[in-house]
Formats: structure tokens, sequence, C-alpha cells
């Protein structure tokens, strides 16, 4: 049997096994320079995304994927991903074969069980006592059918396994997952305020900007006809559940996931008032979100985290609009940022200037948001891109940055 064939079988090999065993480890946090966490590498949040935006569409949705995932390897040192995100997503997989490069350099790093310090051995058993551990869950069965989808063959695993392997270093969170994330969980359960809302329309309010706590979303409220009411029923349901959850955290019981917690909720909708159900729905939505977040506090340590909802992202520091902005203001004419604009980039004398100004101005965005009033603040929900692009103009945008100006313009 030829070595290629061996490698497709997934027969062990000796010089392959001493590859993954001679990868050293090293703590997130301990990670030095600037580092971000790709949230939209996660199967879960990629679908978040299609839904919170509305793109179902597959290339639509790579491209937009992509862009931000070139911003994040332009605006960071690290772009740091979970080892299990090229397994569930072929998408991701293809990006991260398209940018193999930055994973033998240490740009792009993942984050590893404890139990996997040799990938190729590790890997494949680490997966299936996952899936082990999710049966003993009833709420788990999203969670087992993302890890038994239909492009997950031997010949898959090989695939990602070989693209691991690749890693200049192989993450560790310090602490175990399933405990971290509950400590997680349990802290924001804490006595939550009660916040009332004019009417229960959760996606219309200005709550959505705002990055609200567990334990907010499960006791929001809102005023109908002179009354504040509960959107889940607070003393069958919530005080219940909540109650269970802080008892599950302590314990460090079940093994679960994002999707154990929502699925539950799940249970808790009013089918038989349609209004309120759609209302419910968009709640259990935002719980999904800050599930997400806290499970990316989890992989990221001290980090930052890349943001992906629409409606958050736009006032974030990683905006990819008003980067297009700053790119066009830079270029003088459109710009589509790809991997060998992003590798021309990474290496001139005048990144770190380039980086740092557009921080700076999207500071001075956020900062004039802050102090607005009246018209200037309606403005900031249509003009956002025009706003930012008078503070390019303020700063002279247009005429720094020459060197980066001629990449850009290179087609």
């Amino acid at each position: 049997m030829s070595k290629e064939n061996e490698k497709t079988h997934g027969v062990s090999n000796p010089s392959e096994d001493h590859k993954s065993n001679c990868i050293p480890t090293q703590e997130i946090g301990d990670i030095n320079g600037r580092c971000a966490y790709f949230q939209l590498a996660d199967y879960y949040n990629i679908k978040l995304f299609s839904d919170l935006t509305g793109n179902n569409n597959d290339e639509a949705l790579k491209r937009e994927i992509s862009n931000r995932f070139y911003l994040a390897l332009l605006l960071y040192d690290n772009v740091i991903m979970h080892c299990s995100d090229p397994l569930r997503n072929q998408m991701i997989c293809s990006l991260l074969e398209n940018n193999i490069d930055y994973i033998k350099e240490g740009i792009i790093l993942f984050v590893f069980s404890d139990s996997i310090s040799n990938i190729k051995k590790d890997y494949k058993n680490y997966i299936e006592d996952r899936k082990n551990e999710y049966q003993r869950n009833d709420y788990s069965g999203e969670d087992i059918a993302s890890l038994e989808q239909e492009h997950i063959t031997e010949d898959y695993y090989n695939r990602v396994i070989e693209l691991l392997e690749n890693s200049k270093t192989l993450l560790k969170r310090g602490l175990t997952g399933n405990a971290h994330f509950l400590e997680l969980i349990k802290e924001d359960l804490k006595d939550p305020e009660t916040i009332v809302m004019h009417d229960g329309d959760f996606n219309n309010s200005q709550l959505r900007l705002l990055n609200l706590r567990l334990g907010q979303l499960l006791n929001i409220r809102y005023l109908d006809m002179g009354r504040v009411n509960s959107l889940f029923n607070k003393k069958e349901h919530i005080d219940p559940f909540i109650a269970k959850w802080k008892s599950l955290a302590e314990k460090e019981a079940l093994i679960f996931s994002r999707h154990t917690f929502t699925e539950e909720v799940n249970g808790f909708i009013d089918v038989n008032n349609s209004r309120i159900k759609i209302y419910q729905k968009t709640i259990i939505q935002a719980i999904e979100v800050r599930l997400s977040l806290l499970y990316s506090t989890m992989n990221s340590s001290k980090h930052f985290i890349v943001e992906f909802r629409p409606y958050m992202e736009e006032r974030s520091i990683h905006s990819w609009n008003n980067f297009n902005v700053y790119f066009k203001c830079v270029a003088g004419k459109p710009v589509t940022l790809d991997k060998n604009k992003v590798d021309e980039i990474r290496k001139h004398k005048e990144r770190n200037s380039f980086i740092n100004t557009f921080f700076a101005c999207m500071a001075s965005l956020q900062a004039k948001e802050l102090t607005a009033t009246g018209n200037e603040l309606s403005g900031f929900k249509t003009s956002r891109s025009a706003i930012f692009n008078n503070i390019l103009k303020c700063n002279n945008i247009n005429s720094k940055f020459p060197e980066i100006k001629k990449v850009l313009n290179d087609d």
C-alpha cells in the first residue's frame, strides 16, 4: 500500500505520529500580542448569523464569513478558533485549507481539549467521547447531529486531522470546558434586575443593543394596556429553571452545550398565543446569542471576540461595513479584501499605524454616538457609514498610508 493510500485509509505512520507529538501546548491566556477569537467559524454561530441576516444563499454566506475572516487576520496578530470548527463545517475547512500557511506560522491557532495531546491519535476519540457524553442529556440532540453530518466520513476526518496537524501550538483553556461554561452560566443567572419593555417586541426594542445577561433575558417583562406582564411564566417555569441550573453549576453535573439550555426554554413557549409566541422566540434567539458569547469567552480567555450580530457588529470596533468605508477612503476606490491583500498588508511597515488609525476612528464614532441627541442620534440609525466617512475626512485618511494605498490598488 502506498503512503498516499495509508493516509487516505487512516493507517498510522510513525513520522506523522511524531509530528503530532512534537506540537507544544500553551494556555490561551499566555498568548501575547493582539489576539481575537473568531466566532463565525462556529457551526451554531454560522446558523445564527444566517438567521439574523436572512442570508440563506451558500455563496453569499461564504462571502460574508470570508470577509470577516480576512478582516480578523488583518486586524489581529493571532486569530483563534476551536478544533471542532473545521469538522462541523465544510466551508470553514476549505477556508482554512486555503490559508494553511497562516496555520503553519502560528497566526491561526486552535483551542484543543485537554484530552488531545497527539492530534492524529486523539482527535477522533475526543469527538466520539463528546457524542457519548451528549447522549446522557435529553436536550443535546442537535449537538449529536452536528457531529454526525453526512459529510463527516472517515476520509473527511483524515482531512481535518491533516489540517490541524499543521498547528504550531495546541491551545488549552486551563480549565475543563464543561466546568468553566457552567460557571459562566451560573454567574450570568445571578440576581437579575427586572427589565420592562414598552411592548413584548424585543427585536424592535433598543434593549437588543445591550448585552443583557441570561437572568435578565429570562425575566424580561412588557407593558400591555397599563399592566406589566412576564413573557414567560415566572413562577411555574423560570424560577425553577434558574434554580436548577444554579444547582447544576454547583455540582458540575451533566455534560451539556448551549442547546441544552435553549431547548429546555423552548418548552416554555406559549403555543396558544401567536403574538406572545413570536415575542418569546425573539428572546430565545437573544439567549442563544448570549450563550454563544459565553462559550466564546470560555475559549478566548482575555482576548477580543470578533462580533457577528448585525445590530451589534455595527457598533463594535470590528464593523465590516465601516472597515469597507475606511478601505475605500485609503484606496480612493472600492476594494475587495482577499488573502493576497492581507498577506501584503500584514508584512508592511505601515500596518500597525493603519490598524491603530482605524480603531481610533471607530472610537471617535462610538464617542460621537454616545453624546448625540435629537436628529443627530436618529442619523446613526440610517447613516452610520456616512457619519464615519466624515470622521475619516476630518482626519485626512485619504492622504495617509501611501504604500498601503499602492497595495490596495494593485489588482
